[in-house]
C-alpha cells in the first residue's frame, strides 16, 4: 500500500492535466475506489470497493445479518452477470441490467445503515455500469 507521498500525487496530477489539455486518451476510462483524486476523465467505480462497504457494515442482530448477506449475495451475482455482459453486450440485457441494479439498490432492507448504504452506491449508479456503455 503507498503512504501519501505529496511530490509523487503533484506529479500525477499534473500528467493527468496534461494528457487532458492536449486531448490525448479522450476515451479512457479511469476506474477507482471512488477517491477525489481519481475524478478525472470518464470515471469508473470499482465493484469490490463498492462491496466492501456492504461487507465492512456492522450488523448485531441476526435479521441484519441476513439482510447484509442477502444483499452481498445480490451483489456479487449481479457482478458475475455484469463480467458475462461484458463478453457479449447486447442492447436489451443493457437496459435489464440497469433494472436490476435499480432492484438491487433501491431495496429497503429494515436495516437503516444497510439501507443508507444502499441509497448512496444507487447514487453512483452511472460509474458502476460504465460497463455497460463500455464492454471493452
Amino acid at each position: 500500500k503507498h503512504s501519501l507521498d505529496p511530490p509523487r500525487l503533484a506529479t500525477e496530477g499534473a500528467l493527468w492535466g496534461a494528457v487532458k489539455a492536449h486531448g490525448l486518451l479522450p476515451d479512457t476510462v479511469v476506474l477507482s475506489d471512488d477517491a477525489g483524486q481519481f475524478e478525472v476523465a470518464r470515471h469508473a467505480l470499482c465493484w469490490v470497493h463498492a462491496e466492501r462497504l456492504v461487507h465492512k457494515l456492522d450488523t448485531f442482530c441476526d435479521p441484519h445479518r441476513k439482510a447484509q448477506k442477502h444483499v452481498r449475495s445480490l451483489i456479487w451475482r449481479f457482478y458475475g452477470d455484469l463480467k458475462a455482459y461484458k463478453r457479449q453486450p447486447s442492447r436489451r440485457r443493457k437496459v435489464q441490467m440497469q433494472a436490476r441494479f435499480d432492484r438491487i439498490f433501491k431495496r429497503r432492507t429494515g436495516f437503516a445503515m444497510l439501507d443508507r448504504l444502499l441509497a448512496r452506491l444507487h447514487a453512483n449508479k452511472a460509474q458502476l455500469l460504465t460497463v455497460l456503455d463500455r464492454p471493452e
